[in-house]
């Protein structure tokens, strides 16, 4: 590869990152137009239409622009091919352009580092350089960086979801504070709050790395699909179960699965979707355990259940927030300590 088409990976690898996100804006586009009008990136295009296995798929009158466009070899003709499009029709096209290009180059590819965030109470899909898909739950933070020998991801507490694709030459690794997650061709999911990580495998294998306090290792175990490692840094426990493969993964349609979970890491997670913070204002209300379904559109309806369940309340303050406390608990002190 010369330091021409190295220059034309990166570049493509960053136009990827920014056009498959939800809110390509005109500008980025004009951007991106404006780097095609080089006759060089032209030619990548054309390669690209010919390893882009589902371009059939495309609103065929962007296909047939972009057809024009690239045959004629004019920027000024693409130019005004692209202006005829609809936005989203342009925004898919670019998108499956660069990640046409990125499979072409395969291994070759490198990617820079950047992050994906998501905000409260959205769920977020996008493509992965490698070609890779990547779903967050809300409230979550990733950073990407595909430079090195591994595909390398840092989750914040929060929720992702990874379809992987294959490369033994380079693992898709994934770290948070509680675990690592190594991968090579597989799916699965990883939940993490402060202290608790949970990784549940669709499909393949995965290894999970148990971390203590500071970097020091606490266990190592190979998950394959159908199963879940729960694992609680502070206590050290590890718990591996079978799981529903039918319903493990519906958060990403709003219900929010629970096997014999503490209360606290499950509070911790339902505050992503929740319009109230929630606080648990007793450590002994956190170490109960909750078997069931939380619907993220009606999160009241599960507190109210809740209480039934447990000898607590859920009490609202002056600041719209909601304070757990055991039914006995003097709601002047549980306020004090808030």
């Amino acid at each position: 590869m010369t330091d021409r088409q190295a220059a034309c990976a990166n570049q493509a690898a960053d136009w990827f990152v920014r056009l498959s996100c939800d809110d390509v804006s005109e500008a980025d586009l004009a951007e991106w137009f404006a780097w095609c009008s080089d006759p060089n990136n032209l030619r990548e295009f054309r390669r690209i239409r010919d390893v882009w296995t589902g371009f059939d798929q495309l609103h065929a009158e962007a296909a047939q622009l972009l057809d024009d466009g690239v045959d004629s070899a004019s920027p000024s003709a693409t130019r005004q091919g692209w202006r005829r499009l609809r936005r989203p029709a342009a925004a898919a096209l670019a998108c499956a352009a660069v990640l046409g290009f990125g499979i072409a180059l395969g291994t070759r590819w490198v990617a820079p580092t950047h992050g994906i965030v998501t905000t409260a109470g959205t769920n977020r899909s996008t493509m992965l350089p490698d070609g890779s898909t990547l779903t967050l739950a809300p409230r979550t933070q990733i950073g990407v960086d595909f430079s090195g020998p591994t595909r390398s991801l840092t989750l914040s507490p929060g929720e992702a979801y990874f379809k992987v694709r294959p490369d033994k030459t380079k693992p898709f690794v994934v770290r948070t504070n509680e675990v690592t997650v190594t991968a090579v061709g597989t799916a699965f999911d990883v939940r993490s709050e402060t202290g608790h990580a949970v990784v549940t495998v669709q499909e393949g294998i995965v290894n999970v790395v148990g971390i203590g306090s500071g970097t020091q290792l606490r266990g190592a175990w190979r998950v394959s699909a159908g199963y879940q490692v729960v694992y609680d840094t502070a206590s050290r426990e590890v718990r591996l179960s079978a799981i529903d493969a039918a319903h493990a993964f519906d958060w990403r349609d709003g219900r929010l699965q629970y096997f014999d979970e503490r209360l606290d890491a499950i509070i911790a997670d339902v505050n992503r979707y929740s319009e109230r913070p929630i606080k648990v204002a007793d450590p002994a209300i956190g170490r109960l355990r909750f078997t069931g379904t939380i619907f993220t559109e009606s999160i009241d309806d599960w507190l109210s259940a809740i209480q039934t369940t447990f000898a607590i309340r859920a009490v609202v303050t002056s600041d719209n927030r909601v304070l757990l406390i055991g039914n006995d608990t003097d709601l002047r002190s549980a306020f004090a300590v808030q």
